[in-house]
């Protein structure tokens, strides 16, 4: 297998999931908003999810992904139940499970953290967006990376 060139990834938790104080009553619409544009915005440069395939276009992915998110948080409320999955990238799931690597969006139910996996242009496409939904653009810290990526053929 021949090398590629160094990718740059942003990878890191989101910092205010970790961070109780959003966790309050007050707060809660913000880790939502910040889950739900995340989530639709990396959305757009993936295939696949938790529940399998997206929709091809854009609008009904978007609706797909908002659904999914909703009924997360929905599901959290009522149950009071703090763990579940949430992943969205280009390979299936199950691919990416079974060789044990990280999708472009990543929230494993076993932990606190939101995983970003996605290339430096991807990342400013999201600080966009987060930007023009009212949220700070340093959501995720920023633990840059270079990822040596393999060459296929």
């Amino acid at each position: 297998m021949r090398e590629g060139s160094a990718a740059k990834l942003i990878i890191g938790p989101l910092l205010y999931t970790t961070n109780q104080k959003h966790f309050t009553d007050g707060d809660i619409a913000f880790l939502k908003r910040s889950i739900l544009v995340t989530a639709v915005t990396v959305g757009d440069f993936c295939r696949y999810s938790t529940k399998g395939e997206l929709p091809e276009g854009k609008r009904q992915k978007e609706v797909v992904i908002e659904a999914m998110v909703k009924k997360i948080f929905s599901n959290l409320q009522t149950d009071g139940i703090g763990e579940f999955t949430l992943f969205l990238d280009p390979r299936p799931i199950a691919v990416i499970q079974k060789q044990g690597m990280t999708a472009k969006f990543d929230h494993p139910d076993d932990t606190a953290s939101w995983v970003l996996n996605v290339p430096e242009g991807e990342f400013k496409t999201l600080q966009q967006a987060w930007r023009k939904s009212g949220l700070p653009v340093d959501l995720f810290k920023s633990f840059c990376q270079n990822v040596a990526r393999s060459k296929q053929g």
